[in-house]
């Protein structure tokens, strides 16, 4: 467990004649370390939620959060806030097929959502405007993995410094070691961080197969969201 400023102490001391130009790097580098972690693998401190409401008349859900990384999950909608169940979504592998199937004039409960590889979300059928809700619109629950905001203030702490520090020390000094013109200790400080990075995604991938969360997501039951009533 590190904050911002700790690490970034924590990664000058470990260069030898640190130059003020790569001194002025560590921030960024510490950023870059986590991003790193968050390309390489879905850890479990990734895991948010998009919580949509439909509109009748368009089937678009609006445009996806913009620290979307990908979903995961089943995807679901809840049409009574009586009794919150979840109904299930299926993701199209086309949206053009699914479009053909059901076109505008065929309103209905939501079944398809399109694969997320753009920036906007969409549900098919249209909706119907016939959910339980007072307004008649459904809400949507879509689990995602998100990249987290970068570390900013020397104070600030997230999911990854709390847990792996010492690869995010690693890596950021492996990546400040050239351009300090010393590739040896840049390679030997990688593989440290290499290492650091096996262990600490085994650990959570054994977490996530335990079906364990750090999460506190917004619940009104079992596997339902709380979402605008």
């Amino acid at each position: 467990m590190a904050t911002f400023g700790e690490l970034q102490s924590r990664v000058r001391a470990n260069i030898i004649d640190l130059p003020s130009n790569v001194s002025s790097r560590v921030p960024d580098l510490i950023n870059q370390a986590i991003r790193e972690l968050e390309d390489r693998h879905n850890f479990i401190g990734m895991q948010a939620f998009h919580t949509p409401i439909s509109t009748i008349g368009t089937n678009s859900l609006g445009t996806l959060p913009t620290n979307w990384k990908e979903s995961y999950g089943d995807a679901t909608y809840i049409s009574d806030p009586n009794t919150n169940e979840n109904l299930p979504l299926k993701w199209l592998g086309s949206y053009s097929q699914g479009a053909i199937l059901f076109p505008s004039t065929r309103p209905g409960p939501p079944q398809l959502l399109n694969n997320p590889t753009a920036t906007s979300l969409f549900v098919l059928p249209f909706p119907d405007g016939r959910s339980l809700y007072s307004d008649g619109e459904y809400r949507f629950f879509i689990p995602y993995y998100s990249y987290l905001p970068e570390l900013v203030n020397s104070g600030d702490t997230n999911f990854f410094t709390d847990r792996a520090s010492l690869y995010i020390e690693q890596w950021a000094t492996g990546e400040a070691f050239p351009r300090n013109w010393d590739e040896e200790r840049a390679a030997f400080w990688k593989q440290l961080a290499e290492n650091s990075y096996i262990s600490i995604r085994n650990t959570d991938k054994r977490r996530q197969l335990q079906g364990i969360t750090t999460l506190v997501p917004h619940w009104q039951g079992a596997r339902s969201p709380e979402v605008p009533l």
